[in-house]
């Protein structure tokens, strides 16, 4: 019984309420009013009746691009500089940098040997594969720290990551 009810209240209602929003898109749509057009007379009489607005600028503050200058103001227009000594700062060149031809490396994968427990990394350096341990050097590649998906080596003096 009490559903036959609520039925009888609610199958109105969302009828009620879906012809309202159909009929908001059929005016939306069919609506055909222009837009109001504005003259360019009324912008220009707004823009006669505001006054000028005056202010007048503290500046005292250190200027970031010329050293030590400190800029005052000087009765609001012209400002008066007071000068200190700026000494001016070497900056030194970077050393080029030199490319180093790294040879082909790859990295395949990570193996436990079980019989002491270390982690050995199974290496493909210039075609040729290489079980390295940490710290074990071969043909100039040196193994710094290897993990599951990537080992981090270093080739004169320049350290790489390698991933699988």
């Amino acid at each position: 019984m009490k559903s036959k009810k609520s039925l009888y209240i609610l199958l109105p209602l969302a009828l009620i309420i879906w012809g309202l929003i159909a009929y908001k898109i059929v005016t939306g749509i069919n609506n055909n009013e222009e837009p109001p057009v504005f003259s360019s007379d009324s912008n220009t009489n707004f823009l006669k009746t505001m006054d000028a607005d005056t202010f007048s600028l503290i500046l005292a503050y250190r200027d970031p691009f010329l050293g030590n200058n400190l800029y005052l103001a000087n009765g609001g227009s012209s400002n008066q500089i007071i000068t200190s000594q700026v000494i001016p700062k070497t900056i030194e060149t970077p050393k080029p940098i030199v490319a180093i031809d790294c040879p082909n490396i790859k990295y395949l994968g990570l193996i436990l040997n079980k019989k002491n427990g270390q982690y050995v990394s199974l290496m493909n350096i210039e075609k040729k594969e290489f079980l390295m341990l940490e710290g074990q050097e071969i043909n100039g590649v040196k193994i710094l720290k290897a993990f599951k998906d990537s080992v981090i080596i270093q080739y004169k003096k320049e350290i790489k990551i390698y991933k699988k």
